[in-house]
């Protein structure tokens, strides 16, 4: 093993301890759609098997398979129901860093996968037992795979198509689907690019479109029983229903609600009190991003569309656009499930304003060494873990109101009984008495 591993290994195995610490008392109790994917994976166990649940409103069923199998593997238990996620949240780190590299450089990745490992975001979603938390780690699988097909070629590369590859950028994006509504919409970031090719790099058009097409065909092959099912059976997917009302405002003329959404959807990562206010994934408020790093946010946007003809650059913008686009229509409330498409992107985004302001400052300062921009990354890397760890293991997870999100009393009792053997007659309740919220 080569020393240039060393220090993203590291980084990984930070990420596991991070996510995996205390993982059956942090978050303190279960909620209403965590206990759901455990109910649906104990039906998976007993036989039953369905292309989509109805619970929740409605979800997407590889989560369930997923955790169905974890559990068989080490126990029914909620330790089999989270440990899911926190592989595929530490996973996501490690293809992100993969992507970076090869689209940017080795500073680049990471930079990004220490900052992925240390904010609050996806260290609270990587410990939450709920299906989204897959969709990073297959997102950026997609962006890799359809990354080698637009990368320059020579001549005998050029007259054959990569079928590993192409494989490989289907079957990403099917599993997609399989996930997580708002892959609906995130499918379109590689059609987008395309057209983004056309206008800019038609070389690379010339070379991409047909591998691409052929990649988004197989998946729409793989996720075609899904969609029949649904269509049979569409009782199973009620959320449709109830994010239409702001396209609804907007068709009949009235702006201001998509307006607002927009606006709260993109000030949520950057301003204090328009993060998402839903408690049990997040500090009421709390944007995604400390003030430094927020900074650094916003100047990577900037750069990154100052640098728009650069592929990969263009890349971040549409990611992160296409990635979000469920919240700039419904708003900043449970933006934290909803983008988490965008999950790795979001974390690219400050890397590049960093590196943008140290490279300056080293211009001016005629400083080119390594230990500039090192201890500059290190002190902001730190003030923000440390301002992740204070939020996440003492301010949030000891709050009265995230107790009661996660019903730690029903959980407590469950466990209670569970332990001690009772004679007479049980009677318990649930704040959510009905079908999409039964207390499983």
């Amino acid at each position: 093993m080569t020393k240039k591993f060393v220090p993203i290994l590291l980084i990984v195995l930070l990420a596991f301890v991070l996510r995996a610490y205390a993982l059956t008392d942090i978050p303190p109790g279960l909620t209403h759609d965590e206990a759901n994917h455990g109910r649906e994976a104990l039906d998976i166990l007993d036989g039953v098997l369905l292309f989509y649940f109805p619970l929740n409103y409605g979800s997407e069923p590889l989560y369930s398979y997923t955790v169905a199998g974890t559990m068989l593997l080490f126990g029914k238990s909620l330790f089999s129901l989270r440990l899911v996620n926190v592989v595929f949240g530490v996973a996501a780190i490690g293809a992100t860093y993969l992507w970076a590299v090869r689209a940017f450089d080795r500073r680049m990745g990471l930079l990004t996968a220490v900052l992925f490992t240390l904010s609050f975001w996806p260290l609270a979603s990587s410990r939450q037992a709920l299906r989204a938390g897959m969709l990073p780690f297959f997102m950026v699988g997609a962006v890799w795979y359809f990354w080698q097909l637009i990368e320059k070629q020579n001549k005998l590369e050029k007259q054959k198509i990569k079928w590993g590859v192409v494989i490989g950028f289907g079957v990403c994006v099917a599993i997609t689907l399989h996930i997580y509504l708002a892959a609906r919409v995130v499918w379109l970031l590689f059609p987008l690019f395309l057209i983004y090719l056309s206008i800019v790099h038609r070389d690379k058009l010339r070379q991409a479109w047909l591998p691409t097409l052929i990649g988004l065909l197989l998946a729409g092959v793989l996720v075609m029983p899904m969609f029949i099912y649904l269509q049979r059976y569409p009782y199973a997917l009620t959320r449709l229903d109830m994010l239409d009302g702001p396209l609804q405002q907007l068709t009949s003329g009235n702006f201001k609600p998509i307006f607002n959404n927009m606006s709260g959807a993109l000030l949520a990562f950057v301003w204090p009190g328009y993060g998402d206010k839903f408690l049990a994934y997040n500090i009421p408020g709390r944007p995604v991003f400390d003030g430094i790093t927020a900074v650094f946010f916003i100047i990577g946007l900037f750069v990154a569309a100052w640098r728009w003809k650069r592929p990969s650059y263009a890349m971040l913008l549409l990611w992160f656009f296409v990635g979000i686009a469920p919240s700039l229509i419904t708003g900043a409330t449970a933006n934290t499930t909803r983008n988490l498409a965008a999950l790795p992107v979001v974390h690219m985004i400050p890397v590049v304003g960093f590196l943008t302001v140290i490279t300056r400052l080293q211009k001016r300062l005629n400083k080119p060494d390594q230990r500039m921009w090192m201890g500059a990354a290190a002190l902001w890397l730190t003030i923000a873990a440390g301002i992740t760890l204070n939020d996440y293991f003492v301010q949030w997870t000891t709050r009265p109101d995230v107790r009661d999100a996660y019903q730690h009393t029903l959980f407590a009792e469950v466990d209670y009984l569970q332990t001690n053997q009772t004679t007479g007659p049980l009677i318990m309740s649930s704040v959510y008495p009905g079908p999409a919220h039964d207390p499983s």
